[in-house]
């Protein structure tokens, strides 16, 4: 593995590290201005990896929203009620 150095289009420099296949394994994921910053947190990186423990990432259960179930076409039906009988008001019915 290898990290590699370079300047994205907005001219900041990135890293990223490379498998031995060539593959991008990980990256900087922002851009520094000065890549004397990016080769301190390149150098942080290289003395924490070797440290950091692996932690399994537990899926946890989603909770299950429900909504309740609406009758469209009851409620079509009752709007349809009101205006008729607004409508029979007006006329004086």
């Amino acid at each position: 593995m290898k990290f590699e150095v370079f300047k994205d289009r907005a001219g900041e420099h990135r890293w990223r590290l490379l498998a031995n296949n060539g593959k991008i394994i990980a990256s900087s994921g922002e851009g520094y201005k000065n890549k004397s910053d990016l080769l301190e947190m390149l150098n942080s990186i290289q003395k924490w990896v070797k440290d950091a423990p692996i932690f399994e990432q537990i899926e946890q259960e989603k909770p299950k929203t429900e909504f309740p179930k609406r009758d469209w076409k009851l409620e079509a039906l009752e709007q349809l009620k009101k205006e008729k009988s607004n409508e029979r008001r007006e006329e004086g019915v």
